[in-house]
């Protein structure tokens, strides 16, 4: 494999996942056993590309990753079925034990390569899917979404709750809409969504602090002294999230409109404040 195509890989697997392989136990108490097994030399690199870019990220993402857990646990005492779309190497589905003692059935989500690559990695270190969690690769924007969830053993006439953890940015903005309609997956009534968004004024800052020059335009440290010596802000390539439109004309307002609930919202800095008193 040459060494373009290692650092694209690298890219797409994303830098959030050595985060949490490098500092989630340390910051929060939280052991990930399987964290690690997926890093490659391409993902520290664009870990320490977003960090040297934003000195909060880490704590943001982990945060995240604590709340959403958190969510799941409360969830898994309630419905018997998760939906986990966009689910990259997140594998909470196969060691939270919350969701292993009450044999919640999982279908994670997310693109073909990625799933074939996380399925492989794992079983190389002697850990395999257990029947009740079930992968599927493809794409959030296949209209055949729902036929595969159902094939996959999801039942639309119980309660299910859906997760999607760092995605709804990376989501053409007519893709997140479907998926927020409960109708497009045919969601029971009391189930549960949890997602996480930016608003369209945080894209913009973020958008224009990073700039839209390429990736290869700023050298990625290699080392931790080199990591603490990066410029606080380098000019990465093609960081551009999909905004939500603004709440009164976006997926949450048709959410009130059609009568659901929004039942909790939090956010970043309340997030970080709770994962540090943990």
């Amino acid at each position: 494999m040459d060494k373009s195509r290692q650092t694209l890989d690298g890219l797409r697997e994303g830098g959030m996942s050595a985060f949490r392989a490098e500092f989630l136990s340390a910051r929060l108490g939280i052991v990930d056993p399987h964290a690690g097994y997926f890093l490659t030399p391409g993902m520290r690199r664009y870990a320490g590309a977003v960090y040297a870019a934003d000195r909060r990220t880490i704590g943001r993402s982990l945060a995240r990753f604590d709340r959403f857990g958190r969510r799941m646990t409360a969830a898994a005492a309630r419905v018997g079925q998760f939906l986990m779309l966009g689910v990259g190497y997140d594998t909470r589905a196969l060691w939270l034990p919350e969701i292993v003692a009450r044999e919640v059935r999982v279908i994670e989500v997310d693109l073909p390569e990625l799933m074939e690559r996380k399925i492989r990695v794992l079983a190389e270190n002697g850990v395999r899917y257990p029947d009740r969690v079930v992968p599927i690769g493809m794409n959030l924007a296949d209209p055949d979404l729902r036929q595969r969830l159902a094939a996959a053993g999801f039942d639309p006439s119980a309660p299910a709750a859906l997760f999607m953890e760092g995605v709804t940015f990376h989501l053409p903005p007519e893709v997140l809409q479907g998926i927020l309609d409960p109708r497009r997956l045919g969601l029971a009534s009391g189930s549960e969504v949890t997602f996480d968004f930016w608003t369209k004024e945080r894209v913009v800052r973020r958008n224009e602090a990073f700039g839209q020059t390429r990736m290869h335009g700023f050298a990625l440290p290699e080392s931790p002294r080199e990591l603490e010596a990066a410029p606080p802000r380098p000019r990465l390539s093609r960081h551009r999230h999909r905004p939500l439109v603004p709440p009164r004309r976006g997926p949450l307002a048709r959410g009130r409109a059609s009568g659901r609930r929004l039942a909790n919202r939090r956010s970043e800095r309340r997030l970080k404040r709770r994962a540090r008193r943990s």
